[in-house]
């Protein structure tokens, strides 16, 4: 069996947080909806689940053009500084695939670190799913067929 990747060695290989071997991507462009390998669907089926790797989209970004801006101007000290961050910007546009590819590898390791569950709807072991309490809720307080809710019991 070969050996278990680390968390780091599987963000930089841009392979399946569950199971390390499944490629995220199929080409530049084109992400896998479910890993290969092990079937984890990378989305949760949720339209707007990548909406936070923007922000891990901007925070490889962002330092990437400070640093070409400041080594652009060491290398050309006579330009203003909107001349600089300008071509630094432009330097940045062929690395745009990679850098949308590991923010959505980043999000898709946070969001599973943070919760790894399939699905929102399954209780973790040794706990009751949430709507199997019946003390929780918006109508927790009223008494079930109450005509205050709509509803009537026959």
């Amino acid at each position: 069996m070969p050996e278990a990747r680390s968390a780091l060695a599987g963000i930089a290989a841009r392979v399946c947080p569950r199971c390390r071997r499944g490629p995220i991507f199929g080409s530049m462009w084109v992400m896998h909806d479910d890993c290969p390998a092990c079937g984890l669907d990378f989305d949760r089926g949720d339209p707007g689940h990548f909406t936070g790797a923007m922000y891990v989209s901007y925070a490889l970004a962002i330092p990437l053009i400070a640093l070409l801006t400041l080594i652009e101007h060491l290398i050309i000290p006579r330009w203003s500084l909107f001349r600089l961050v300008l071509l630094a910007s432009v330097l940045c546009v062929p690395l745009i695939p990679w850098l949308w590819q590991y923010s959505r590898v980043i999000w898709i390791y946070f969001d599973r670190y943070f919760d790894p569950d399939d699905s929102p709807d399954e209780a973790a072991p040794g706990h009751p799913p949430v709507d199997a309490d019946p003390t929780w809720g918006p109508d927790a307080d009223q008494p079930a067929g109450d005509p205050a809710d709509g509803h009537r019991d026959s």
